[in-house]
């Protein structure tokens, strides 16, 4: 068997158990699995696993306990690892970054995505919430997006000085 339709059986069944995960009717083996599914497609590095890979963490987004962080992990690692410049591995992990027990898994995948992920994380600097303000700026100094600082420097003359002084932060670890 060739590993492309290795990587088409995986998939196949991983499709199907996202649906149990979806409806709620998931048990903790099956997450498990699932889990460990994500991990073999993200060795075998076909890139046409990230479509049902971001598919999965989009299922588990919003659910939480049992297996779902196992997934969650192994997913954002998947994506942060093959999504290169794929529009929709980005904008999923980004999206990751609010998620507070999935976060330093995100953070990961950032820092393997690396420079695509700048626009996007420079577009969060715009936000009336400053803990996605923050967010942004930590995941800009992670990845060392020099193209950000000029949308950084704004941030310090913000009123809530916390952004201010992770504006500042961040603006040092860009300009060493």
């Amino acid at each position: 068997m060739k590993n492309e339709e290795v990587v088409d059986a995986i998939i196949a069944r991983l499709s199907r158990e996202k649906d149990d995960i979806g409806d709620g009717t998931a048990g903790r083996e099956s997450l498990e699995a699932v889990a460990n599914m994500i991990r073999a497609l993200r060795a075998l590095g076909d890139p046409k696993a990230l479509t049902p890979i971001i598919t999965v963490l989009t299922a588990v987004q919003h659910k939480w306990g049992g297996g779902v962080e196992a997934i969650r992990h192994e997913g954002l690692r998947a994506l942060g690892e093959m999504g290169g410049e794929d529009e929709d591995a980005i904008y999923e992990i980004i999206s990751y970054l609010q998620v507070p027990d999935a976060q330093n898994s995100a953070f990961e995948a950032v820092k393997d995505i690396g420079d695509p992920a700048s626009k996007y994380l420079i577009g969060m600097l715009d936000s009336d919430e400053s803990y996605i303000q923050k967010t942004a700026l930590s995941a800009l100094a992670a990845i060392g997006s020099k193209e950000a600082v000029n949308d950084i420097v704004p941030l310090l003359k913000e009123d809530d000085v916390q952004i201010a002084g992770n504006a500042a932060l961040t603006l040092a670890t860009l300009c060493r």
